[in-house]
């Protein structure tokens, strides 16, 4: 028995299940509209085991070296529309912005005639500067790994008519 059919990218429910270094067709993920193939790049994806990410609720302090603790990648070239790369840039601005914004925020905000606002700059560090690296760590990507096993992952992010035409074109290939 061949390994060839388990190693094509396949639809599972609302995941999309692929091995590592796989080109995905030339349609954007989550629109679904043709893409030029300069316009296809490839994304490295982090995977991040459940205890893993349980261990960073417990010890934020590691939230910084999250990207760099990721046991497993999946390279997945895949196409992305301008308008969806965007989307996701400003979303990585806004979390960038908290992380900036919430360092000098509790001194300023102590440098105020005020007392009372002291309290509220020493709360809104930890909000702003723990839950940007979380939003860059995990909301900053158009694809999540959702679970590996035996060298394939399934990756939620793709828009159900994606997966829906990936879907058809799979039906259409012989299994021979």
């Amino acid at each position: 028995m061949s390994s060839e059919p388990s190693q094509i990218p396949r639809v599972e429910g609302e995941l999309l299940v692929v091995p590592d270094k796989t080109a995905l067709p030339e349609r954007c993920i989550r629109t679904n509209v043709s893409l030029d193939a300069r316009k296809c790049q490839v994304e490295r994806i982090p995977h991040y085991s459940h205890g893993f990410k349980l261990f960073l609720f417990v010890a934020p302090n590691l939230l910084v070296l999250a990207p760099l603790l990721a046991r497993r990648h999946c390279f997945l070239k895949a196409g992305i529309a301008a308008r969806v790369r965007r989307r996701l840039l400003l979303r990585k601005l806004i979390f960038g912005a908290m992380i900036a914004i919430s360092l000098p925020l509790p001194f300023v905000l102590l440098a105020l005639p005020e007392p009372r606002y002291a309290g509220l700059g020493w709360l809104c560090f930890p909000i702003g500067f723990y839950g940007g690296f979380l939003g860059l760590a995990f909301y900053s990507r158009p694809l999540k790994i959702v679970k590996y096993k035996h060298g394939m992952y399934w990756l939620s992010g793709c828009s159900p008519e994606f997966l829906a035409s990936l879907q058809a074109s799979e039906a259409s290939v012989p299994t021979s």
